[in-house]
C-alpha cells in the first residue's frame, strides 16, 4: 500500500537542483553516493532502511526523533509509492544540506501535515512544536553519554531509563499552545481554521521568530 502524497514538495532533475539550490556537480554526486550507501543491493531506499539511517545505532531510538523520521519519509516519498528513489532522496539532501528559509519552511510545512491534505490545523502545529522540544530535552540526556558509554549494556539501560523520564511540564505544554495559537492567528488570513502552504510561507517571512522552532 503506497504512502501518502506531499502536496508540499516536488521533485526535480539534478539540473534543475543545480539551478534552484545552486550545486555542483560534484554535490549531485555526493547525493547519489549517500544513496548508493543508504540503499545497498537494493534498487530503492524502503522504509525500513530510511528507519534505520535515520535512528541510527549509537544511542536508544528517540520516540519523537522516530517519528519525525517517519513524518520525513511521508513528505519526500513525494509519489506516495512507498519507495524512496534517487529523486526524492535528492530533494531531501539538497533541502537539509542547502536549502534556503523557503525550502527549510516548505519542508517543515509537510511535516506539519500529517493528513497530507495540503492544509494544517493548530493541532498538528502543537504536535511538531512537542516533539521539537522533547527530542532537544533528550538530545541533553544523550549528551551527557559518549557513544561508546551508550554500548555498555549498564549505561545504555540509564541511558533509557533518563530518556522516559522526559516529560514537558504544564508550563511548557502551555507554553507550546499558546505558541502554536499565536502562528495560527498570524498565519490563518481567510480564519478557516487551517494554514495553506502559501499562508505558512506568508506570515513565516513576517514574523520568522514565530516559525524558527518549526523549522528542520
Amino acid at each position: 500500500m503506497g504512502g501518502a502524497h506531499s502536496t508540499a514538495l516536488h521533485v526535480m532533475k539534478p539540473v534543475e537542483l543545480m539551478a534552484e539550490f545552486g550545486l555542483t556537480q560534484r554535490d549531485i554526486l555526493s547525493f547519489e553516493a549517500s544513496y548508493d550507501a543508504v540503499r545497498g543491493s537494493s534498487p530503492h531506499i524502503t522504509r525500513n532502511q530510511w528507519m534505520d539511517h535515520w535512528n541510527g545505532s549509537d544511542f536508544p531510538i528517540d520516540p519523537d526523533n522516530d517519528e519525525l523520521g517517519k513524518r520525513i519519509w511521508n513528505a519526500f516519498d513525494v509519489d506516495g509509492n512507498n519507495k524512496m528513489d534517487l529523486e526524492e532522496w535528492s530533494l531531501f539532501c539538497a533541502i537539509s544540506q542547502f536549502g534556503s528559509q523557503k525550502h527549510k519552511l516548505t519542508a517543515s510545512f509537510a511535516l506539519c501535515d500529517k493528513s497530507q491534505d495540503g492544509l494544517i490545523a493548530e493541532g498538528e502545529v502543537f504536535n511538531v512544536l512537542r516533539r521539537s522540544m522533547r527530542m532537544g530535552m533528550r538530545n541533553e540526556v544523550r549528551q551527557k553519554y559518549s557513544s561508546e558509554e551508550a554500548q555498555n549494556a549498564k549505561a545504555r539501560r540509564q541511558l533509557v531509563k533518563e530518556s522516559k523520564r522526559v516529560h514537558l511540564s504544564p508550563e511548557q505544554t502551555k507554553m507550546l499552545k499558546e505558541r502554536s495559537k499565536q502562528i495560527m492567528e498570524a498565519a490563518d488570513k481567510d480564519k478557516n481554521g487551517k494554514i495553506s502552504l502559501d499562508e505558512f510561507l506568508a506570515a513565516a517571512q513576517e514574523n520568522p521568530d514565530l516559525f524558527k522552532d518549526l523549522l528542520i
